[in-house]
């Protein structure tokens, strides 16, 4: 049995990790954030279409367009982390069977989701440092769901436990990933801007969310075996049982 290489990591270790994760299987990723992404964008692109059009419902179809995002964008951060456990840990595993074991745990992320936004609004509240603190402490919430099978309530308290004495590590590292995300979606915004039309804005902007979006549900689940390493020794449960002798046939 081949053991992962499970220890502690630093905020730049953890960053630097999830990139090398998903350099080494890139396309598969950005099938599994296109699967996600698509509905979206075919949205997008009607509302967009029937705006100009009609003039008018531009607020109405908005308001399901972020429902329509909300729920494509948990589904594709799911599925992400579900697949690069896999490829973490070292098991078996494909984009269909990540895929399919994700499936089942849609209700309890859209729930917990929505449970999320809500402290998340709550604590911005409090200039920001509201949404901080939920944010180190809701972290681990969607893996503790797809790759713990708990429901959203549950999750939400594993996560607050895992957070316990972590909470700086893990708010710095989500820091530094969605600062070198937001800056490359800057990056493409502004060239974007060049062509003067929205739709290709908005191409641009879905092509980038394709292939950039990933690395931070990759940068979650590394998180989540990070906190479990530092806070149940996680890393020394799975040595231990790589090392358990195999029963005599």
């Amino acid at each position: 049995m081949t053991i992962p290489d499970l220890r502690a990591r630093s905020v730049s270790e953890i960053v630097d990790g999830a990139f090398s994760l998903y350099r080494r299987d890139a396309l598969t990723y950005i099938l599994a954030t296109s699967v996600g992404y698509i509905p979206l964008l075919a949205f997008q692109l009607l509302v967009r279409s029937t705006t100009t059009v009609t003039g008018f419902g531009g607020g109405a179809l908005g308001a399901v367009l972020g429902i329509v995002g909300f729920v494509c964008f948990m589904t594709l951060n799911a599925v992400v982390i579900r697949y690069s456990s896999d490829v973490y840990m070292q098991q078996q595993t494909d984009f269909s069977t990540a895929l399919g074991e994700t499936v089942p745990h849609f209700v309890a992320l859209v729930v917990a989701g929505i449970i999320r936004t809500f402290c998340f609004a709550i604590g911005a509240l409090f200039f920001l440092v509201g949404a901080f603190y939920f944010a180190a402490r809701l972290f681990a919430t969607n893996p503790a769901i797809v790759l713990e099978g708990r429901g959203p309530i549950d999750a939400l308290n594993r996560s607050s436990d895992l957070s316990v004495g972590n909470k700086r590590h893990i708010l710095n590292t989500l820091i530094l990933m969605f600062v070198i995300y937001f800056l490359g979606s800057m990056a493409v915004t502004a060239i974007s801007a060049m062509f003067g039309n929205l739709t290709i804005q908005i191409i641009l902007s879905a092509v980038y969310t394709v292939i950039a979006y990933p690395v931070i549900g990759i940068t979650e689940m590394l998180l989540y075996y990070d906190a479990r390493i530092r806070r149940e020794g996680f890393d020394v449960e799975v040595m231990a049982g790589a090392l358990e002798p195999t029963p005599a046939v």
